[in-house]
């Protein structure tokens, strides 16, 4: 009898242990479950981000090409522009005669600065400069 009494207690305890094994995988079995529960939302929302910045360049490339035809269409409007001012000058020696005339000292004044690298040069040279003429007076010429 002492026998059976050591093969059920052994028995016993061998059940235990399975059991005590079998709860452990079963926890690891659910934190690899949620481990991977995580990684893959986290997947998604990285799957997201990539569509989100992709239409994005997308966008951009349309707003480049937008802005290179308005910059091309630019270009050809002010070159036809300066032609026609070129040919009317020519046309007319009035218009060609008034071209070539110098401006007065006082505009091409306002034409010339220098390059100015902070905001308290540029204060600094208009408080330098003599005063502007009162346009209620006459011009001196």
């Amino acid at each position: 009898m002492p026998w059976r009494l050591t093969l059920m207690t052994t028995g016993l305890l061998a059940a235990a242990l399975l059991f005590a094994g079998y709860r452990a995988q079963q926890h690891e079995l659910t934190a690899l479950a949620r481990s991977r529960d995580a990684l893959a939302g986290q997947l998604a929302q990285r799957d997201r981000q990539i569509a989100a910045l992709a239409q994005q360049a997308q966008q951009r490339m349309q707003a480049e090409q937008a802005l290179h035809a308005a910059q091309t269409h630019a270009a050809q409007t002010l070159q036809t522009r300066e032609q026609r001012i070129e040919r009317e000058q020519h046309e007319h020696p009035i218009d060609r005669a008034w071209a070539a005339t110098a401006l007065p000292a006082d505009v091409s004044r306002l034409h010339q600065r220098p390059a100015f690298t902070r905001a308290s040069d540029y204060v600094h040279w208009l408080s330098d400069r003599p005063p502007l003429p009162d346009p209620a007076q006459p011009a001196r010429h």
